[in-house]
């Protein structure tokens, strides 16, 4: 007997439970990655761009914090303005700007900038008594010598800091020169003693000392882009 016949079969696979999600998410996951690289795109366009805020805010930011005269403040203006347009010819990469903002934030310049700004900061530090704070005021303008004349290293300043803040050994490479101007009145009964002691095995002479400041701004700028320019 003859029955109808079987209707065809349907070879289709079955449908995957949540495949539209999947689907989903996978654009959307698509989407992430093309707005990560993106941003990474704009990044590294913009690296020049965040490096020289972050050096430029710094060298203004001491300037007006130590009360820097008009006319030294307009010469560091136009050497900035001069080093943004060199950083822009540089075309440095990550690493190379990098590498540039490393070798400032070592540099003679960086150093007594440093020096101005913890000297500045002194007025924060309420619990220093008035002599201690003279007493400061007056390594810190010897530390701005030392470093303007190349007589201490990035390194003998920063393990000033280290040891002030009593933090080991393993820190060191934590540790800035520009960073002492956050050194703490208890901080400051440490470090001035063997600061005083590193100053006097140098030679360097007691007394108010100004640097040409946009000679040596305008110098370690530039020795820092070189920096970044032989990482690339």
């Amino acid at each position: 007997m003859t029955g109808a016949p079987a209707p065809p079969m349907d070879h289709r696979p079955p449908e995957i439970p949540g495949k539209g999600c999947v689907r989903a998410l996978g654009l959307g996951c698509g989407l992430f990655l093309a707005l990560v690289l993106a941003g990474l795109a704009v990044l590294y366009w913009k690296a020049g761009w965040v490096v020289t805020v972050l050096e430029t805010g710094f060298i203004r930011g001491v300037l007006d914090r130590a009360e820097a005269d008009f006319e030294t403040r307009t010469a560091v203006n136009d050497v900035l303005k001069a080093y943004d347009e060199e950083r822009e010819r540089a075309d440095l990469g990550f690493g190379g700007f990098r590498t540039s903002l490393n070798a400032f934030s070592r540099s003679p310049a960086a150093m007594v900038l440093g020096a101005w700004d913890a000297r500045a900061s002194l007025k924060r530090l309420k619990t220093l008594p008035a002599g201690e704070a003279q007493r400061a005021q007056a390594v810190f303008d010897r530390l701005a010598r030392a470093a303007a004349e190349e007589k201490i290293a990035a390194d003998d300043l920063a393990g000033l800091i280290r040891r002030a803040r009593q933090l080991p050994e393993e820190a060191a490479g934590d540790v800035r020169p520009v960073d002492v101007a956050e050194l703490s009145a208890d901080d400051l009964k440490r470090f001035l003693p063997e600061a005083e002691r590193l100053l006097a095995e140098r030679n360097v002479p007691e007394g108010p000392y100004e640097p040409d400041i946009v000679a040596l701004i305008r110098r370690d700028l530039w020795a820092s882009l070189e920096a970044g320019r032989r990482r690339e």
